[in-house]
């Protein structure tokens, strides 16, 4: 079976500078082919929170700081929509046709709610939330077939939703059981989720696809400042032994405030390489496993 790395680029919205993604990622395209995980609409309490986000290590800190923010009348009325960057709507159509990106979808607005991240509260009416996606896919001219929750936090209702959109999910460990709908598949992987916690605490990650039901997942490792990289090669190789293959997660932001990280970023993926690892996206690991 083939083994695959794949990279999960978090927060590319509206506030993403085109030219400084296309710095980053033209040169290293050999290496990586990246699932860039969109935001349509990101609000301002997201935006607060992203300035912050050094400042704020904790969730709890976080929801503390917002609900400091939705003091302020209408703050979450204001929405910055990925649209009207046309320089980087044109660069992710550019890619996405020449087959170097996949894209997911990263929320809608990526606001934070007094009450929780953005997928913690209710979502959009499917309705909505199809002509949201269904937009995204005719600006993009791709198919879109996974949903990367912000925060790596979800409710059942937005699972709901993904059922019925066809969604996939890519999440750091996975839903928890009351935020699915069980069946004997999703139990089951949700048990070997639970085992290798148990056993491997913050560490553990099983490297291949499991199943929701009629929701595939894959679970991805962060990759940001503040993390030991030695954590990631040591579970590189983990999974180069066990014929396993590895999202790695990352904002390709936090390059410009950790420029080192973008160097071990580089380092990680030559040694993949080296490893026998094919660059692919997700639905590229997702196909490997079917077939």
């Amino acid at each position: 079976m083939k083994k695959i790395i794949s990279l999960r680029d978090d927060d590319i919205n509206w506030f993403t500078d085109p030219k400084r993604l296309e710095a980053l990622y033209e040169p290293i395209f050999y290496l990586v082919k990246p699932t860039l995980c969109v935001t349509p609409f990101v609000g301002e309490i997201y935006w607060k929170v992203r300035e912050s986000e050094l400042l704020l290590q904790s969730k709890k800190e976080k929801l503390e700081f917002v609900r400091g923010l939705w003091l302020q009348k209408d703050i979450d009325k204001i929405r910055y929509s990925i649209y009207d960057n046309e320089q980087l709507m044109g660069l992710l159509r550019k890619w996405c046709i020449e087959g170097k990106v996949e894209i997911a979808l990263h929320g809608i607005t990526h606001n934070q709610s007094p009450e929780g991240f953005e997928c913690e509260a209710e979502p959009p009416s499917f309705e909505e939330f199809n002509v949201i996606l269904s937009n995204l896919e005719d600006a993009l001219g791709t198919k879109i077939k996974w949903f990367s929750p912000p925060n790596n936090s979800i409710k059942k209702s937005w699972m709901k939703i993904l059922k019925l959109c066809g969604l996939n999910l890519i999440h750091s460990i996975g839903p928890k059981p009351w935020e699915t709908q069980l069946n004997i598949r999703t139990l089951f992987s949700l048990s070997r989720v639970a085992i290798d916690v148990i056993s491997r605490g913050r560490k553990s990650r099983l490297n291949q696809a499991l199943s929701l039901g009629e929701i595939a997942l894959l679970q991805s490792i962060p990759f940001s400042p503040g993390m030991q990289a030695e954590e990631i090669f040591v579970n590189l190789h983990d999974a180069a032994n066990s014929g396993g293959s590895i999202v790695v997660a990352t904002h390709s932001y936090a390059f410009d405030y950790a420029p080192e990280l973008y160097l071990e970023l580089v380092e990680l993926l030559k040694c993949a390489r080296s490893l026998g690892f094919l660059p692919g996206t997700f639905s590229e690991q997702l196909k490997c496993v079917v077939s």
